[in-house]
């Protein structure tokens, strides 16, 4: 079963950078075989680090990265014929595969999977045309207008901003805490934040972290969801009637009780970041890096300014193609690239915190909802990790039981609409995109419509879990089928057009997104469901 994370050349992305990664789950165990294939005289096995032959499932196929006369290319050989032959129709040459890079066969043994450079290729084994399955990255992670030459690409190191899959990403590190008996997710959490946190509008309903992580905590973005160190806020501010910030209450929804009514909302995760503060008497930041980034080893986090020299030097500025008109931005397909975030070349990152910053009182400093850092092979080590019941290279992250709880369906929209309804299943300009909740976690129905719905892929069948991410530019998707153990992701640093002036054709997601999945779903899912 294959995890693939990418992006397809198909998609219209201009010269910005985008990630991919492909992985696989450990193969079950296996009696060892040894043999002796002998190579022509005239080849040689190709260098470079990593396995340079496969076998096909049954066994009765191989395939080997060669060099002829001092060319590389793609050799096969039926184990009942005697010697291996040159695959009809790769290219002259193939490019430097990546270092620690395997060829591989389909389940059916018809299909040969291999690297071509930065590409991930299909061709049948037979011979033939070669495919172009996902560029592993492409594009660049700094764009210089001036010069292409100073531009610096995108490569499996470059760590993105995420968007909102921060989310998920924090509830893991919530699900931590519960396991360490720090916070429970049905407590009510003023008792945590030490003030009162109710809902003016039902002043008698509790509110738990469970609400907080589904959407249904009656918080809403209306006054804002993030205050800067300079600001110096304490969120019992805004969130009391007392408090100096607090204003019209624009920040608690009127439609139902907290728990009963779903409202996709960034404020929330502020204020779990605090009540994480609070139990854990640890910065939002650098706990995270404790709870989950430090024991997956993987770079990146949620504040750029305590990254290290290579994690920041590796950390993709996002873009949108603009014009300036009366001092402000707008879209331009023809314009420049302008740098939206993370433009580190010429600056320094800031901290998000003042020295004499109190842990527990404004966790909306370090973005729970949208600020992390990540790879794509580092999401991808995430996703695997949860596909595996919590299990990382041979350690438990997350027990089992809090994969379940995290990825249990706990919100449902009723398809009622109006009074009726129990959530807001539309965002932005697309209808049905939410139809059903985990903690941290959409779940995807494959729901269908024209820019409505929440459907994966043009022929539907792909039920998943995971997140979107769409901010300063980037557009972002995790999502993942445990049973199956089928998932994909894609990274894009910013595309050259509005997005909103290009809506799907099947689902609420951008056409660029739905071109993205779809094909990473009908060239590498369904290739590998073929068995």
């Amino acid at each position: 079963v294959r995890l693939l994370v990418g992006a397809l050349a198909l998609a219209a992305v201009g010269g910005v950078g985008t990630a991919t990664w492909l992985a696989t789950r450990p193969a079950p165990p296996t009696t060892p075989m040894q043999f002796v294939v002998p190579l022509p005289d005239s080849v040689t096995l190709f260098g470079g680090g990593g396995r340079k032959v496969a076998l096909s499932r049954d066994g009765s196929r191989m395939v080997v990265y060669g060099v002829i006369n001092g060319t590389r290319a793609l050799f096969v050989r039926r184990l009942s014929e005697p010697e291996l032959t040159r695959v009809p129709g790769t290219p002259s040459e193939i490019q430097t595969p990546p270092s620690g890079s395997t060829p591989s066969f389909s389940p059916d043994g018809e299909w040969i999977l291999y690297t071509d450079g930065s590409r991930l290729m299909r061709i049948p084994f037979g011979g033939g045309t070669p495919v172009v399955v996902a560029d592993r990255q492409y594009g660049h992670r700094a764009i210089d207008n001036t010069n292409s030459a100073n531009s610096i690409a995108a490569d499996s190191d470059t760590l993105y901003r995420i968007a909102s899959i921060s989310k998920f990403i924090t509830a893991l590190g919530v699900m931590k805490l519960v396991e360490e008996g720090k916070v429970a997710l049905d407590t009510d959490v003023s008792d945590y934040l030490g003030y009162p946190l109710r809902n003016p509008h039902f002043p008698d309903t509790a509110i738990t972290l469970r609400m907080l992580m589904n959407h249904t905590s009656s918080l809403r973005d209306d006054a804002g969801y993030y205050w800067d160190a300079n600001a110096n806020v304490n969120l019992n501010d805004v969130l009391t009637p007392s408090g100096t910030l607090y204003g019209k209450g624009a920040m608690w929804g009127k439609e139902a009780k907290p728990g009963a009514y779903f409202q996709y909302v960034n404020f929330s995760w502020g204020v779990i970041g605090t009540i994480m503060e609070r139990a854990s008497g640890e910065r939002f930041d650098r706990l995270m890096r404790r709870l989950l980034l430090d024991p997956m080893a993987l770079p990146g986090g949620f504040h750029p300014a305590d990254f290290s020299a290579t994690d920041l030097q590796n950390t993709a500025t996002l873009y949108r193609k603009r014009s300036t008109v009366n001092n402000k931005e707008i879209w331009n397909s023809a314009g420049p690239w302008v740098a939206q975030v993370d433009d580190y070349r010429n600056e320094r990152a800031i901290p998000r915190a003042n020295p004499n910053y109190v842990i527990g009182t404004n966790g909306t400093l370090f973005g729970p909802q949208g600020n992390c850092r990540l790879t794509a092979k580092g999401l991808a080590a995430i996703m695997l990790m949860l596909m595996n019941n919590g299990a990382h290279n041979g350690k438990l992250i997350l027990q089992p039981a809090s994969v379940e709880t995290l990825l249990a369906r706990s919100w449902q929209h009723n398809g009622l609409e109006g009074a009726a309804s129990n959530g807001a299943a539309g965002y932005g300009g697309g209808k049905n995109v939410f139809n059903a909740w985990g903690l941290g976690n959409q779940h995807f129905v494959d729901k269908t419509g024209s820019n409505a719905g929440d459907r994966l892929a043009a022929r539907g069948g792909f039920t998943a879990v995971g997140h979107l991410g769409d901010a300063w530019g980037l557009t972002s998707a995790m999502v993942f089928d445990r049973k199956s153990k089928n998932g994909m992701i894609f990274l894009i640093g910013g595309v050259s057009f509005n997005p909103d002036t290009n809506p799907g054709k099947y689902s609420a997601l951008y056409r660029h997104e739905e071109q993205i999945l779809d094909t990473l779903y009908e060239h590498a899912v369904l290739v590998d469901a073929r068995r």
